[in-house]
């Protein structure tokens, strides 16, 4: 098999490449936070910096999407963009929340374009129905690649989409 050089550069900001360093892009009052793993050791969790990982074709990379507000998000989708030549995503796993009471619902992964894996949920409360949840490092999806082919690789977070209730927010990144 041959060697795979993915890097994870950067998650392109509105702000400059300065902002990089923190991991974490905020729009709105809404901070999110990604991290890219290949396996337990190096699944960080919020505020990891990222980093070059060597892998083999086949191997695969994790990209955990958290999430931190002080507003009630209700429901939210985002695009994560990278080079179909060398990597595909081929599954997602949502996240509980730390709420028992409530969770996600309706998650769906469109990987189905070459080059993008749009992910879109809401939150609900099975008693008494749709929900909303705010708070700090809510870990809201992740999403797993993997290789297919030699060469660099850049995963861009793009065109996100979230909303209060009754309240739109659409940002592209």
């Amino acid at each position: 098999m041959k060697k795979v050089s993915v890097i994870i550069l950067a998650i392109l900001m509105t702000i400059g490449f300065g902002a990089v360093a923190n991991a974490a892009l905020t729009y709105d009052g809404l901070s999110i936070d990604v991290d890219f793993w290949t396996d337990a050791s190096d699944r960080l969790g919020p505020g990891d910096q990222g980093g070059t990982f060597d892998l083999f074709v086949g191997n695969e990379i994790g990209v955990d999407v958290y999430l931190s507000t002080a507003k009630n998000i209700g429901y939210l989708s985002f695009d994560i963009q990278f080079d179909s030549s060398l990597m595909q995503a081929i599954r997602q796993d949502p996240a509980p929340l730390p709420d028992p009471g409530i969770f996600w619902f309706g998650a769906t992964l469109d990987n189905s374009t070459p080059g993008s894996a749009k992910f879109a949920t809401g939150v609900l409360n099975p008693s008494s129905g749709p929900a909303t949840v705010t708070g700090n490092d809510i870990l809201f999806a992740t999403i797993i690649f993997e290789c297919t082919d030699v060469g660099p690789v850049d995963m861009i977070l793009a065109d996100f989409d979230g909303f209060r209730v009754n309240l739109p927010v659409t940002e592209t990144i």
